[in-house]
């Protein structure tokens, strides 16, 4: 195990798409309202899911060191600080399943506008039955930049586009147990002995640009009091046209990122001027020929200026999570979340778990 352990510490430090990710970038407080924050759009994640979003900003904020941490147990976790602090790489990975996930996104938000420097791994890696089910290893790390500007066009309708310039490195690796058989023979071992090289033979290196659009239109709704509810109503194009990218050198290219059509509406209850209650709903990747329940994402999110808890439901499962905040300069994230991995609804659930610490000015 020990080509397996140094290949995922090549990928995740100098550049590591696959089936479990069907989203580029999933925020920690939106997964915890099951992924439903389209119409909601009022942070940084705004740079991703809707940039739109950019015109409801309000201050500036400049979030220095944000990092986020995706595992899928804490046997995951454990795992990765004895082969950090204890040296034993050959028990990084299990000869199973495992989630692992690196984030690090310094950014500068203000009305309007927001930009961010972004580094992100994600890998995904079932070795669990190589002899029947076969193998699954889905990995990709991305540097680069993101840049985001929205305008309002009137009290009730904001546009906005996101544009990223990026590297990225991926692996795409799907075997089935005869494809197994074929290439390493009936002992299914040859292949955990020859993974590295099985990996670095398929793996994809080259350069991209994406776009991202989206629009955010504010409902008029009657209201008695002052502080009556709002409904949003939010659509959002991601990688327009598709991003494809251009191979480095003699190497692969990955492989391009789909453009995807999204749906969302938020109704936001502010009963003072510390508390918010929101219900989100999206209908992400619509286009996707896939089931309904897949593509549905529901949430809700009870939030005081120093803390949150959120609830949903992310493609038929629960998520959860809460945050707390410490103004001016530091918020805390955490989320859970259901994914389905199978090809139809309720078949195949991984569940995964993020943590964010965004420390700054004003971290937003």
């Amino acid at each position: 195990m020990k080509h397996l352990f140094i290949f995922i510490l090549i990928v995740m430090n100098q550049a590591l798409w696959a089936a479990p990710f069907l989203n580029e970038f999933d925020g920690v407080r939106p997964t915890g309202m099951g992924n439903a924050f389209i119409a909601l759009a009022d942070d940084a994640n705004a740079l991703w899911y809707n940039p739109a979003g950019l015109a409801q900003i309000e201050g500036a904020h400049v979030n220095v060191f944000n990092f986020i941490l995706g595992a899928d147990s804490s046997d995951t976790l454990n795992r990765i600080k004895n082969a950090l602090f204890k040296g034993d790489s050959d028990h990084l990975v299990r000869e199973d399943k495992q989630f692992l996930r690196f984030n690090f996104l310094p950014s500068f938000i203000a009305p309007h506008f927001g930009v961010s420097l972004f580094s992100q791994t994600r890998g995904y890696f079932d070795l669990s039955d190589l002899e029947n089910s076969g193998l699954q290893a889905h990995a990709f790390h991305d540097q680069g930049l993101i840049a985001g500007g929205a305008v309002s066009l009137n009290d009730y309708l904001s546009l906005g586009i996101s544009v990223r310039a990026f590297y990225r490195a991926s692996v795409e690796l799907d075997l089935t147990a005869q494809e197994i058989i074929d290439q390493y023979g009936l002992d299914a071992l040859n292949l955990v002995d020859n993974i590295y090289q099985e990996l670095s033979n398929r793996a994809g290196h080259g350069y991209g640009f994406g776009l991202n659009a989206g629009l955010r239109i504010k409902v008029p709704i009657k209201s008695s009091g002052k502080t009556g509810p709002s409904l949003f109503l939010a659509a959002t194009a991601e990688d327009i046209g598709n991003t494809t990218f251009r191979a480095m050198g003699d190497s692969l290219a990955p492989t391009p990122i789909q453009q995807s059509l999204n749906f969302g509406s938020a109704l936001i209850y502010p009963f003072s001027k510390r508390w918010q209650w929101s219900f989100t709903a999206d209908v992400r990747r619509v286009l996707e020929p896939t089931d309904v329940i897949k593509l549905l994402h529901l949430g809700t999110e009870l939030k005081h200026s120093v803390f949150g808890i959120r609830a949903g439901a992310n493609q038929g499962y629960l998520a959860y999570g809460f945050s707390i905040e410490f103004p001016p300069h530091t918020r805390l994230h955490f989320s859970s979340y259901g994914v389905e991995l199978g090809n139809k609804r309720w078949e195949k659930e991984q569940r995964w778990y993020l943590l964010q610490l965004n420390i700054g000015f004003n971290p937003n």
